[in-house]
C-alpha cells in the first residue's frame, strides 16, 4: 500500500515538474524581451540616444518641411503662393531650416516632448501636454536669415521678370512670381515675407485645427486627437505602458516561483547528475530556441511593414519624415533586441547542447523512491 502511494507522489511530482519546466521554457524568453522593452521602447533615453545617431536633426527637418508646404499647398494658399513654392526641393530647404530651426534648438524641443510624453505615462492624466513652440520660427522667417534665404530662393527659382513685373515690384503693387534683378531683390523680399507668414499660419492651422495661426505654439496633442483614431491612440499608448509593466512583474514573480518548485520537486523526485543535465539541457535549449524566433522574424517584418507604408500616396500616409523616424527606431530596436535576446539565446542553446552532452557520460544513477527502505 505505501510503495503504491510512493509510487503516486512520485508521478505526481514528475508530472508537475514537467509542467512547470514547460512554463520555464515560455517564461525565460519573456523575461529577455522584458529587458529590451526596458532599454528601448520603454526608456526615453533610447528615443534621444537614436534621434542623436542618425543626425535626425540635421535630416528629418528638411523633409519634413518640404511635405508639411507640399500638404498645405493642397487645401490653401495663392496660385502665386503656390508657384512661388513649386520650384523649391528639400535640398533648397536644408540650408534654410538650418537658419529657421537650428540644430541645437530643434534637439531641445524635441526631447522636451519626449520626456513630456514619459512623465504622461507615469501620472495619472487623460492626455499629455505636448506643445511645439513654432513662434521661435516665425520670428526668424520675419526678420531673421532664415526669411532672407527662403524668400530668395523662392525668387531665384523663377523665370526672369518682365518689364511690366518689374514695375509692379518697384511700386510695391504686387507679389513678383519672378526673379528680380539684384537691385529690386529687397523690394521684392519685402513684399514676399508678409505672405510666407501668412502661408506659415495656414500650416499652423492645418496642423492644428483649433489652433489660433497668430499663437506661438502648437497643440500636438490637440492636433493628434482631431485625427481619426487619434484619442484612441493615447488609450492604446497607457494601456500597453501598464501592460508592458504587469507582464515584467509578473514574469519575474512567476521565473522566481518556478525555480524554487522545480528545485523542491527535483530534490526529490531527481537522483542523478545525469538526470539533472538532461532537465536543465533540455530546457536552456529550447528556451534559447524560441528567444531566437523574434530576433530572426521580427527585424524583417518591421522593415518591410515600414517600407509598404512609405510606398503609400502622400494622402493616405502620414509624413514620410516621420516613417523614416520609425525605420531608424526601428533599425535600433532590431539591433539592441539581438545584442540582448539573440545572445542570450545562442548562449543557453550551446550551453543546453553542452550539458545534454555531458550528460551521456554522467552514471544514470536510480531514482530512489520516497520512503523506500521504511518498510519491514
Amino acid at each position: 500500500m505505501r510503495s503504491r502511494l510512493n509510487w503516486l507522489i512520485e508521478g505526481l511530482s514528475r508530472a508537475i515538474s514537467n509542467l512547470l519546466s514547460l512554463a520555464l521554457v515560455v517564461l525565460i524568453p519573456l523575461v529577455l524581451y522584458g529587458a529590451v522593452l526596458d532599454r528601448t521602447l520603454l526608456d526615453p533615453g533610447f528615443y534621444k540616444s537614436s534621434l542623436v545617431q542618425h543626425d535626425a536633426y540635421e535630416r528629418i527637418a528638411p523633409e519634413l518641411v518640404d511635405e508639411v508646404v507640399r500638404r498645405t499647398l493642397l487645401q490653401t494658399g495663392t496660385s502665386r503662393v503656390r508657384s512661388l513654392f513649386s520650384k523649391l526641393t528639400e535640398d533648397d530647404w536644408r540650408p534654410i531650416i538650418g537658419s529657421l530651426a537650428p540644430p541645437d534648438w530643434l534637439r531641445s524641443v524635441m526631447e522636451g516632448e519626449i520626456d513630456a510624453l514619459f512623465a504622461w505615462l507615469h501620472s495619472s492624466d487623460p492626455h499629455p501636454t505636448l506643445l511645439i513652440p513654432v513662434g521661435d520660427i516665425r520670428d526668424r522667417l520675419r526678420t531673421g536669415a532664415g526669411g532672407q534665404q527662403l524668400a530668395e530662393a523662392m525668387l531665384n527659382g523663377q523665370p526672369p521678370c518682365t518689364p511690366q513685373q518689374l514695375q509692379a515690384v518697384a511700386s510695391g503693387s504686387a507679389l513678383p512670381v519672378c526673379a528680380p534683378p539684384p537691385e529690386l531683390v529687397g523690394q521684392a523680399t519685402a513684399l514676399l515675407l508678409p505672405q510666407l507668414d501668412a502661408f506659415f499660419g495656414q500650416a499652423v492651422r492645418i496642423t492644428d485645427p483649433g489652433a489660433d495661426p497668430a499663437e506661438g505654439q502648437v497643440d500636438l496633442t490637440a492636433a493628434i486627437r482631431a485625427r481619426e483614431g487619434g484619442e484612441a491612440l493615447f488609450q492604446q499608448l497607457r494601456m500597453w505602458r501598464s501592460s508592458a509593466n504587469s507582464v515584467r512583474s509578473l514574469t519575474l514573480l512567476g521565473l522566481a516561483t518556478i525555480l524554487l518548485f522545480l528545485g523542491l520537486i527535483h530534490l526529490l523526485a531527481v537522483r542523478s547528475w545525469q538526470g539533472w543535465s538532461q532537465w536543465l539541457g533540455l530546457v536552456l535549449f529550447v528556451a534559447g530556441g524560441l528567444a531566437l524566433g523574434p530576433v530572426l522574424l521580427v527585424p524583417a517584418w518591421l522593415h518591410q511593414s515600414l517600407a509598404a507604408l512609405a510606398d503609400k500616396p502622400m494622402t493616405e500616409r502620414p509624413l514620410l519624415a516621420i516613417i523614416h523616424l520609425g525605420q531608424w527606431l526601428a533599425e535600433d530596436f532590431s539591433a539592441e533586441m539581438t545584442r540582448i535576446a539573440g545572445l542570450a539565446g545562442g548562449a543557453m542553446i550551446l550551453l543546453g547542447l553542452l550539458l545534454l552532452i555531458i550528460s551521456i557520460f554522467l552514471p544514470a544513477g536510480q531514482p530512489e523512491a520516497i520512503g523506500e527502505g521504511e518498510e519491514g
